[in-house]
């Protein structure tokens, strides 16, 4: 039996607000943050960062809000919503980003789910700006006892130095919302020594150093922008070139601009995001040398979408990384080797799915190519759960679970789910993946799985095939399987939005898949631009669309 792998075990961690007064002392004259909204960049340094902190720290302390109370943030792309967060760890506060409504969202079922999650939070204060507290108050979020509201152009005095306070490794930090694809809304507790932990783990397997400048599009109030793209960089002293995620979608090219302007060394993207650049982007020349690491988590990462990145804009294979990672680990679990190209492993198709074993394929097999996420950092073990609840072999697939230094404190006021998910201090990710040769490979979710007569796939498979067929409009699609009752199994949709119905289409997306896969799709179902819903990190949820699409076939 494969032993649980592991890295080294770090070094006693310091804390994010230390760090962050070490830097103001430090260094005050150098830049922190820039962001660029709207074609205007405003930027702070980490002295006026610090500053800025502690102003919203004496927002907060004379709204009554005190250590260990909740802070919710609604805050759109601006540069002070960097201080407002901080802001509250420097009276021991516990802040918390939140997504604010975008045009795309049913404003119904995104003000339901926030009065619930407000329900169950109870946070001691909300910021946000004018238009954004109105819309709470209009959808019965308002000022009560236990909650301040405020206003984010509300100046206050700022918090004394004498009154910071240093917090411990044991204290918790903030809440990281899950995006929210099933169910509501997790709030996973992070603590400061489990973030500066992963902080450094990730940069010493990065290999990272205060040298190093970030560019992000991605919003802070999801974990890969969040930790990756913000309080990994603060903590070590780094400079952060952040875009508006939305003006980023319409214009791709707006991050390879600022690689440009700024020299950036490296970034955290979804693998969605290389395609859309590779496909989207007209422009031919950018000076993209500066960028050492291109670091792919969130999803599953596709050697032919590095390729074909790699080869529109002239960047060494061995730039591009993976990373598997999760809020309840903080961010990274495993990454893969600095420079070396991504290890891409092919195994038998019939034993991965049907056997639940990836092993090389015999002649004349059918194969599948699966990418490696690379090997844990320091500090955190893995192991893959066999059918009786221990460790699984090398090679046997199954569901991830993960133990360490950095492991969240469970999900906030949610004793039931934590209880679920910890296990005799495993987290159980309902991940599946296997391990070969020390390397982890993710397949996919266990509630992605689709069984059809006794063979599995993984529905962004499905979704990686039929967007590879011409017509589809890229990530604008979802697969899912649907029960079939008369031969006790399941079939899969496809759903795509289009600008109109098109049979060639539907038979196109079949045969795609088909041919990709192996696998038959029962229907390949258009639907008009709008129609798909996705989450707040901009994940098309799988649950909610495979919900919608039942409930309008009476199934639901």
């Amino acid at each position: 039996m494969a032993a649980p792998v592991t890295g080294t075990p770090a070094d006693e961690p310091a804390t994010l607000v230390a760090a962050l007064l070490a830097h103001a002392r430090a260094q005050p004259d150098k830049t922190a943050i820039t962001l660029t909204v709207g074609g205007e960049t405003a930027s702070r340094s980490y002295g006026a960062l610090f500053d800025e902190s502690r102003r919203f720290a004496g927002l907060y302390r004379a709204a009554g809000v005190a250590r260990g109370d909740v802070v919710l943030l609604f805050l759109r792309s601006r540069i002070d919503a960097y201080a407002a967060f901080l802001g509250a760890m420097l009276i021991g506060a516990v802040p918390s980003y939140m997504p604010c409504p975008s045009p795309k969202q049913d404003p119904a079922l995104y003000w339901a789910a926030h009065a619930a999650l407000f329900a169950r939070i109870r946070p001691r204060a909300v910021l946000a700006a004018a238009p954004d507290l109105a819309a709470m108050r209009a959808n019965g979020l308002h000022d009560d006892a236990t909650t301040a509201m405020l206003d984010i152009a509300t100046r206050a005095d700022p918090l004394p130095d004498g009154d910071i306070i240093l917090p411990s490794p044991a204290d918790p930090c903030l809440l990281q919302h899950s995006s929210g694809t099933t169910g509501l809304k997790k709030g996973v507790v992070l603590g400061y020594g489990a973030i500066d932990h992963q902080v450094r783990a990730s940069a010493r397997a990065l290999g990272v150093t205060a040298a190093d400048v970030v560019v992000t599009w991605l919003p802070i109030y999801h974990d890969m922008g969040l930790i990756g793209c913000t309080l990994q960089p603060f903590t070590l002293g780094q400079t952060v070139a952040a875009l508006d995620p939305f003006e980023w979608a319409t214009d791709p090219a707006s991050m390879l601009r600022a690689i440009e302007t700024h020299r950036a060394t490296i970034c955290w993207l979804p693998n969605f995001a290389f395609e859309h650049l590779a496909r989207a982007v007209r422009q031919d020349a950018f000076d993209l040398s500066s960028m050492r690491i291109w670091n792919a988590s969130s999803e599953a990462c596709r050697r032919a979408t590095f390729e074909r990145f790699a080869q529109r804009f002239g960047v060494p294979l061995e730039r591009l990384r993976t990373s598997y990672g999760m809020a309840e680990t903080v961010l990274a679990t495993t990454q893969s080797a600095p420079d070396t190209e991504v290890r891409e492993l092919v195994v038998s198709d019939t034993a991965l799915r049907a056997e639940g074993i990836a092993r090389p394929p015999a002649a004349g097999e059918a194969t599948v190519a699966v990418m490696s996420c690379g090997t844990p950092i320091d500090g955190l073990e893995l192991r893959i759960i066999g059918p009786g609840g221990g460790a699984a072999p090398e090679g046997a697939v199954g569901e991830i679970a993960v133990r360490g230094a950095c492991l969240f404190d469970g999900y906030y006021r949610q004793p039931a789910l934590t209880a679920e998910r910890l296990i005799d201090g495993w987290y159980h990710t309902r991940d599946i993946g296997f391990i070969d040769g020390g390397e982890v490979f993710v397949l996919g979710r266990k509630d992605d799985l689709i069984i059809v007569h006794g063979r599995n796939i993984y529905a962004h498979e499905v979704e990686s095939a039929a967007n590879a067929v011409p017509g589809v409009k890229p990530g604008r699609l979802v697969a899912f399987g649907v029960p079939n009752a008369v031969l006790n199994s399941e079939d899969i949709v496809v759903v795509a939005e289009c600008d109109a119905p098109d049979a060639a289409l539907r038979r196109a997306i079949k045969d795609g898949v088909y041919q990709a896969t192996g696998f038959i799709i029962r229907e390949a179902h258009l639907v008009a631009p709008g129609w798909l819903t996705k989450t707040t990190s901009g994940k098309i949820s799988r649950e909610r669309n495979r919900a919608r699409y039942l409930a309008e076939r009476g199934s639901g």
